[in-house]
This record gives C-alpha cells, structure tokens and sequence, in this order.
C-alpha cells in the first residue's frame, strides 16, 4: 500500500496549495477576518483510504489546528456525506452523522447520495445531527421544506454570513423516484436570488453558497450571481484542477473521501460591505503525519468493529491491480459468468473503488459496490440494444437476446443512451453476486 508524503499529495492534485486572489488587506479599522474551512462528498470514509488519506479522527485534528490558527471559522460540508463504505450501507448512513458530531460542522447540505436510503432517512439524520443540515431550492407540497431552513446566518467575528444551500437541478436523475418523492428542486439561480435578497433583508452581509452541483452549474451560479461572494461545492469528484474565480469571488470544492480540507480566509471590509482580501488553500488529510483525534478515532473504532464481522473475511486474491474504472469491466464479466446472459452492463457510477493486488476481502466488494442495487433481467431484439450494452459486439437484428443490468439503469436508461427497454425480471442483489462470484473463483486476474 503506497503512502502519501504532503510533497506527493500536493503534486498529485496539481501543486494548488495556496492561491491569493487579492492584495493583502492592511491591517486597519472596519477590516474583519474570518476563516472557512470545508469539505465535499466524504461518502463515509470515516477511516482512512487504502492510499493512508483521510479519516474523521485525522481530519476532526485537522479541523482543531486550522480553528486554532483562525480568529473565527466556520466548518462547512458540501454534501454526500454518506454512501460509500460497509458502516454506511449496513446501517442506512445514520452512524456517519453520529460520528460527524464530533467533527463539529457548522452546516451541512444535502447531496445526492443522502437520498440513496429513502428521502424520509433523512428525518432520521436530522434527529442524530447537532448541526443543521439544509437545501433552500428542495421542497414538497405548497412550498414545504425536507430540511428546513432554506439559509442560515452566523456571525463570525462581526461579520453576519448568510449560508444558502443549494442542490443540483437534476437530482431526480441521479436517484430513484421512490428515494426522492414527494420532493422536487427549485431552479438554482431563481432560488438563490430569492434568499440571497432575504438575507441581506435580515441583515446579511456575506453570501456564501452551500452547495452540491455539477461544475457548469458551479459556473452558472459565479456568473449570475454577483452578491454571492464564495460557492462552497461537492459533487464533482476531481478537486479544482482550475479555479473558478471572478475577482474577490470564487468556487472552491476539495478531492472527495476526506483526503483534504479546503480552508478559504476572507477579510471583509465593514464600511464598503466587501471583500478585500482572500485565499484559498487546500490541505491534505494524511493519517501518518496527522495524528488522530482520541474521542473520534474510539468512536470510529466502535463501529468499524461492528460491521468487521460481515465484511473482514478473506474471499480470494487478485492478482491484478485494477483501477476503479477497470473494474467495472470485472463486474460486467462476474455478471456474464455468474447469470448465463448474452451481455451485461453497470453504470460507471455504480462501481466506486478497484482492487489492488493481493487478498480480496468482502469489504473491498462492499466498498467497490457500496449500493443496494439488484440485478434485472431484460430480453430485448438484436436492433435496440444500444451499444454500450453491446459494446461493438456483431448482433442479428431479429433475434432476443438475454441482458443483465442493474435497476437503476433499468430506471434510468440515459445511462444506456436510449428509453423504453424493459427489465421485468429481479435478480439477485450485485454487491452479493459478487462476493459469491469472488468466492468461487478464488483467483481474479
């Protein structure tokens, strides 16, 4: 397992330590500073990754070194903050939120992925959280939030913040209808012109965007939104390879699973209601050189214990290192195998990690296949099946063929770049089909 020195990590994502957008503000009267730290899409990796990154005891230390160094912060999170390890998917994403308790976040907006166990979860993270969790453009029948308020306000060391959370206009694309009705999303920009105008009605003076969206969206919202100084994003999962910047205002989003801590330092000018002054600077969260939080890590030791027993047993050995992109092609060829089908076919996003070379344990299957998707079963004539499914293969137009995929596909056929196939049977569960596929063969190269 390869670690990571700072000087590696930070070359790795493209040298982007700190960036400065601004002159420095003199030190002078009605010149307020204020510090934002933030994070996106840790998909409950609340221990460190195989690469030694991230870890909500490393980071929650993190987090106590850059408050220290502040004179006043706030800790944001940009959303999908669940999905994604063994702890999350057995228990429905409610530990991850417990255990955010102790990273003590001032605010938290929805993503996507926190709609991946049903919207009415939710309720249940909002009652375990000591912390608001909120969407300003989601709502229900007459207007009715899911996470009410739309924004909040703090003041930090004199300067009243207004924070709006935001989601993507396509989340109804990115889940099942069942996870996300009765809720619909509100357009963006109309949304956050609305509460941006409300809060400085209540006397905002800072408007910071929380949100979980895709990067033209990101773009949309920093060009036609000037009274929006700073957008906190998730979702995309590269970092900022370029920053999205105009002037005094910006975009910022940090590499998902907890692998780095993004810090933004403003100072506002009281009298001309502004920014003046501001920077960016991502930090890396590497296990071996931060040390770990003592309260976190013995939370985060009894849960890793609880779900040890499933998911710590030996399976097989690779002797291939595939990356997480290759190893959809693994489990299109497991689905092929194991189901007697014509072709198989998985969503690029439904396979989230590789695997390296050596033992295979069941948990590197769950946190390769963290979502609860089942196998479905379609018969479909030579000429309609798309050619992701095919993938160059020669068919005859007239004859049937057998096709597995995955519901979400089956419910979401943009994937497959077409509409109106049909899936009818139920197979079993992928994450399982899996494992026993691993089991049998004992050798995966």
């Amino acid at each position: 397992m390869q670690r990571l020195s700072r000087r590696h990590f930070l070359a790795g994502a493209g040298a982007m330590g700190t960036l400065r957008l601004a002159a420095p503000a003199l030190a002078q009267p009605g010149i307020r500073r204020l510090t934002i730290l933030h994070t996106n899409d840790i998909h409950a990796r609340i221990s460190p990754t195989r690469e030694g990154l991230g870890g909500f005891a490393h980071l929650a230390s993190a987090l106590n070194r850059e408050r220290a160094k502040a004179e006043a912060s706030l800790y944001l999170d940009a959303g999908d903050l669940v999905q994604g390890t063994p702890v999350s998917s057995l228990y429905e994403g409610v530990p991850i939120f417990e255990l955010m308790n102790g990273l003590h976040p001032d605010a938290i907006c929805l993503g996507n992925h926190e709609f991946d166990y049903g919207w009415r979860r939710i309720y249940d993270y909002l009652k375990v959280s000591r912390f608001p969790i909120f969407c300003g453009n989601l709502v229900g029948e007459g207007g009715a939030f899911l996470t009410p308020p739309p924004y909040l306000i703090r003041d930090v060391n004199g300067v009243r913040v207004a924070i709006i959370g935001l989601i993507m206009e396509s989340l109804d694309k990115l889940t099942y209808s069942y996870n996300l009705s009765p809720w619909r999303v509100l357009p963006l920009v109309e949304t956050a012109r609305k509460y941006i105008s409300q809060a400085k009605s209540d006397g905002a003076q800072l408007i910071v965007g929380l949100t979980h969206i895709f990067p033209k969206e990101e773009e949309m919202l920093l060009a036609a939104l000037p009274e929006m100084h700073l957008i906190i994003s998730g979702h995309d999962h590269g970092g900022m390879k370029t920053l999205l910047r105009d002037g005094n205002r910006m975009v910022v989003r940090t590499r998902p699973n907890g692998a780095e801590l993004g810090r933004v330092d403003l100072a506002f000018d009281l009298a001309k209601n502004q920014v003046v002054d501001i920077q960016w600077n991502r930090i890396p969260i590497i296990a071996s050189e931060i040390p770990a939080e003592p309260a976190v890590a013995r939370e985060v030791a009894s849960w890793e214990a609880k779900v040890s027993a499933v998911v710590d047993r030996e399976i097989g050995e690779s002797k291939t290192a595939y990356t997480r992109f290759q190893m959809k092609d693994v489990v299109e060829r497991a689905m092929l195998e194991s189901l007697g089908v014509d072709f198989a076919f998985v969503n690029r996003g439904a396979v989230r990690a590789g695997l390296i070379v050596g033992k295979i344990r069941a948990r590197d299957i769950w946190d390769a296949l963290p979502f609860g998707n089942r196998v479905v079963f379609g018969k479909i004539p030579g000429a309609k099946l798309p050619e992701a499914i095919r993938k160059s293969a020669s068919v005859e137009p007239d004859r049937i063929y057998s096709v597995a995929t995955i519901d979400y596909v089956a419910e979401n056929q943009r994937e497959i770049g077409t509409e109106g196939l049909q899936f009818p049977e139920t197979g079993p569960f992928l994450r399982e089909m899996m494992i026993e596929w691993v089991s049998k063969r004992k050798i995966v190269e």
